[in-house]
């Protein structure tokens, strides 16, 4: 997945199969993920083009399966 702009996802288990990338560094992406249940990162976030920042809340547990994260 590739951010084309600052985003925030909410719901109660939300997963991600691929890697999450921002669309340019320069561009100072950021990712907020509220989720009530599990956030799973099905692959490397920040592979190819760092985020600015990665998010999430308390409320939820985020399993990391896919290696690397760069902000």
């Amino acid at each position: 997945m590739t951010l084309g702009a600052n985003t925030v996802l909410s719901g109660t288990a939300i997963g991600f199969a691929g890697t999450v990338n921002a669309d340019l560094a320069a561009n100072n992406r950021t990712l907020t993920v509220n989720g009530s249940g599990a956030t799973t990162f099905g692959g490397a976030v920040g592979a190819t083009q760092s985020l600015l920042s990665l998010t999430t809340d308390a409320a939820g547990t985020v399993v990391l399966n896919g290696g690397a994260v760069t902000t």
